[in-house]
């Protein structure tokens, strides 16, 4: 048996922000050299496969979040502050950071600060840009597989678990 962190059928977040299923851990033979990967299918696009070399995991993986950090980043989703961009300039770069940052929050201040910035520039009369709303996209899209694959329930089901736990937080 090959010792790794993982296992198959584990739910990893891929740095690409897309969530996976382990599928394999096998030894295979990449540019004349045999290593073991992790195989894996995203989630959403059980089409693709990703292969991460074992050795490689910690910088390329992490755990999804588990069922309670999950209830709970949902009880804290009005409270987080929208990400705040300090230079227009570097905006796409900060997005990047917090979006590769391991933190599922970070994915929420990146969609709330878009979100606001839609809203401005709906009042002005102009539409999104569409790289934000490609950002804002991969950010949610991201945000709700996580959601998903912590809480064992299908991506469709997300938006209205969400709105459960937060009817019953403002009822308490």
């Amino acid at each position: 048996m090959i010792e790794t962190g993982y296992e198959k059928q584990d739910y990893v977040v891929h740095w690409s922000g897309k969530v996976c299923r382990i599928d394999q851990i096998s030894k295979l033979k990449m540019m004349d050299k045999e290593e073991v990967y992790y195989i894996m299918h995203p989630v959403r696009e059980a089409k693709e496969t990703i292969y991460v070399p074992v050795r490689k995991a910690d910088e390329s993986l992490r755990p999804v979040m588990s069922k309670e950090e999950a209830v709970k980043v949902i009880k804290e989703l009005p409270d987080i502050e929208p990400l705040r961009i300090h230079d227009e300039k570097m905006r796409e770069r900060e997005y990047k950071n917090a979006f590769h940052s391991n933190d599922c929050r970070a994915r929420v201040r990146i969609v709330k600060e878009l979100y606001q910035r839609k809203q401005e520039r709906v009042s002005a009369g102009k539409k999104m840009a569409s790289s934000d709303a490609e950002t804002m996209s991969m950010a949610e899209r991201s945000f709700e597989e996580e959601l998903a694959a912590s809480l064992g329930i299908r991506m469709e089901e997300v938006k209205g678990v969400i709105s459960k736990i937060l009817k019953n937080v403002r009822e308490e």
